[in-house]
């Protein structure tokens, strides 16, 4: 598999060879070089190669011209082949200054051609001399009948007016136009005298003036032996723009256009195929993104959507150089950041459907999270009213392979913590990357490593989002690693913060954690084997907070344990709690949320137990500030976390009077703040003050 990090960007130039032909264009371009090649008659041809934008006009062009310079060398033939780009030069000024002059360059570029070349320059001139300066015509014809005693006279007075005279040479000073263009025409003649191509591509892209002029310039010139004028526009728009009150812009080409080519119909499915050749290189340029495509889905959503965006070459090469661009954007180390085959299907909407693709974007909530079933096709429905009529249905389709089949996918679209990533083209600061969700994975059979790669997402704010996405893992954890990857899971709770750890309305990382646990225990086929996994993890770990949520939760919901295996495990966190109060008080007293799991001793236990081993405890003013560190309460506001003591949480497990005495002589400067804070909360509450803090 290819590592090359080049971007494979594709351009949507035409192509210059028929070696290069993907859609079996050459076959008709060598037709149009030898039926041009042919043309050898005693006056002009005009033919015009029309095609809609991006159809292979200009590839079509270059080939034939390809296969022309071809069949001139093996017939020995002398053909001079200009390409006028009339809309490089803009303003109808410099067009008809520069038709003829072009092609006075380009046949001098030929030693034999020079002869040739001084009389179209002459022509030029003489040209610009009747355009630019309308005296002139009469100075001319003065000089046509100026006797010969006066020349010298005359060609002062022409120096006046012409700014290069001496480029006419003497002998056409007494010639008029039509004088000059018969030697044109009589050097052209002659039998071993060369064709002329002269191709004008892209006339769409002139103003209606300069179309008509250009038209012009051609008929103008159609006395001229053994030149074909190729003409390549797209026909609707040049007859529009030459369409006056006078006749209709279609009447005009046929007085001048005498052979017509249309481009033959592009096939579909070989553009497909170019399409499908193109995301394939794509794609394999990083190592993770083909584990992750797709294939089926792919061609689900090519079939149904992204296929009817791609009908020419332009567009594939269009499509292909932005997805090339912003594949790359994802490409990290050795993974990928987003589901491939979403990105496919975006990209086409921001592409060609632009305001499809804004709609999308500024609805995140709606699509990821509805509150309702009926939410995200409302909103589909809402976002087809901006799509043209023969689009509706490939968009539509889009949409649902996106965002309603196929389920929560690993990094797709449609997962909520993924969603941004396909519009910001980069992750946010708190957001987790695919690389360290696979690291993540990788480190599920070392409990140490996991839990200390898990601090470091914690001191970097992005341990909510891997923990809410590290879900998607859980069948790919090999089944031998189930001992480290639950410890870790349960030591993790001992690094969260106290209190809510999460905006009300979502899920905190202790649901998240709590959610991992049970997710992996569901692979169990038993309640016996999940509960003796459970309950060897505990015994091995210092961690409570997360045996504590397991056990309330799975009272109310009884998911995962059948009563004997719940009843086992409370009991053995009970004998938990005893445990490190009667060895390790220390370590106790400092647990995440150890509140909730000291009135769960409490109710699951001996109460009598709880409350004698806390009076012990907080026979020291030491010992009771840090039990009143435990009651500290945390609440979520607008303005930020305010911090609270409820007496009644703690009158539940011991007296508080105790504690009033030695708090009324404490020194409160002997105390860190938090201890500060903890006795200044709880004098507040003796008082019946639950302020915040």
């Amino acid at each position: 598999m290819s590592t090359n990090k080049s971007t494979y960007f594709s351009s949507d130039r035409p192509i210059d060879t028929i070696e290069q032909d993907l859609l079996g264009m050459s076959e008709f371009s060598t037709d149009l070089a030898t039926a041009i090649s042919h043309w050898r008659e005693e006056h002009s041809l005009v033919v015009a190669l029309h095609g809609d934008w991006g159809s292979g006009k200009s590839s079509i062009k270059n080939m034939a011209v390809s296969y022309l310079k071809k069949l001139d060398k093996s017939n020995k033939h002398n053909t001079y082949i200009i390409e006028f780009a009339p809309w490089e030069w803009g303003g109808p000024d410099k067009i008809q200054n520069l038709f003829i002059k072009e092609i006075s360059r380009h046949i001098a570029k030929n030693k034999n051609g020079q002869e040739l070349s001084i009389l179209f320059k002459i022509y030029s001139e003489a040209l610009n001399i009747t355009s630019c300066f309308p005296q002139a015509a009469c100075i001319w014809s003065a000089l046509v009948r100026a006797l010969s005693s006066l020349r010298r006279l005359a060609c002062r007075l022409f120096c006046a007016q012409c700014p290069h005279p001496k480029k006419f040479g003497w002998d056409y000073l007494g010639k008029s136009l039509s004088d000059i263009k018969k030697d044109i025409n009589d050097s052209l003649s002659k039998e071993d005298a060369p064709s002329i191509v002269l191709i004008i591509d892209d006339l769409d892209r002139l103003t209606s003036d300069e179309v008509r002029l250009v038209f012009q310039l051609v008929k103008a010139n159609l006395e001229f032996p053994k030149i074909v004028f190729l003409l390549l526009f797209q026909r609707d728009l040049v007859e529009e723009k030459l369409t006056d009150g006078k006749q209709s812009g279609s009447n005009y080409l046929e007085k001048i256009i005498q052979v017509t080519f249309n481009i033959p119909k592009l096939n579909t499915e070989r553009c497909h195929e170019v399409l499908a050749e193109k995301i394939y290189k794509i794609t394999h340029s990083n190592n993770s993104a083909p584990k992750m495509f797709d294939k089926d889905r792919w061609l689900d959503i090519l079939l149904h959507g992204i296929g009817a965006y791609f009908n020419n070459l332009r567009d594939v090469y269009r499509y292909t150089s932005t997805l090339s661009f912003h594949f790359n954007l994802f490409a990290k180390n050795q993974t990928f950041e987003v589901d491939p085959v979403d990105l496919i299907a975006i990209e086409c909407l921001r592409l060609f459907e632009p305001e499809v693709y804004n709609k999308i974007a500024d609805s995140k909530y709606i699509l990821t999270r509805p509150v309702d079933y009926n939410a995200p096709k409302e909103k589909f429905a809402d976002i087809l009213k901006t799509v043209n009529a023969d689009k509706k249905e490939q968009v539509d389709n889009i949409l649902q392979r996106l965002f309603m089949k196929n389920g929560n996918r690993l990094m797709g679209i449609n997962n909520h913590d993924n969603f941004d990533k396909y519009f910001h083209f980069r992750i946010c600061e708190t957001d987790i990357s695919h690389a360290e969700l696979e690291e993540m994975l990788s480190l599920t059979d070392d409990s140490t490593k996991f839990l200390e790669f898990s601090k470091s997402l914690k001191e970097s704010n992005k341990l909510r989002s891997a923990l809410d996405q590290f879900w998607l893992y859980t069948k790919k954890i090999p089944m031998k690693n189930d001992f480290t990857y639950i410890k870790s899971l349960l030591d993790i709770g001992d690094i969260l913060d106290k209190g809510f750890d999460a905006h009300h309305l979502m899920i905190g990382c202790k649901d998240l954690t709590r959610r991992l646990i049970t997710d992996f225990l569901l692979r169990k086929e038993n309640s016996k084997e999940r509960c003796q996994l459970l309950l060897k993890c505990l015994k091995d770990s210092q961690a409570i907070l997360m045996i504590y949520l397991i056990i309330a939760h799975e009272k109310k919901e009884n998911t995962i344990f059948k009563k004997p295996e719940l009843d086992k495990i409370t009991t053995a966190f009970v004998t938990k709690l005893e445990s490190m109060a009667n060895k390790t008080p220390e370590k106790l007293i400092t647990k995440t949320n150890l509140q909730s799991s000291l009135h769960a001793w409490s109710r699951w236990g001996n109460k009598d137990t709880v409350t004698s081993w806390l009076k012990n405890y907080t026979n020291t003013a030491e010992n009771c500030v840090k039990l009143l560190k435990v009651f500290v309460c945390t609440a979520k506001t607008n303005t930020g976390d305010e911090r609270f003591m409820k007496l009644d949480d703690i009158k539940e497990l011991l007296p508080v009077e105790p504690i009033k005495t030695i708090m009324e002589n404490i020194n409160k400067d002997n105390y860190d703040p938090k201890g500060q804070e903890a006795i200044e909360l709880f004098n507040n509450a003796c008082m019946g003050k639950y302020l915040y803090y």
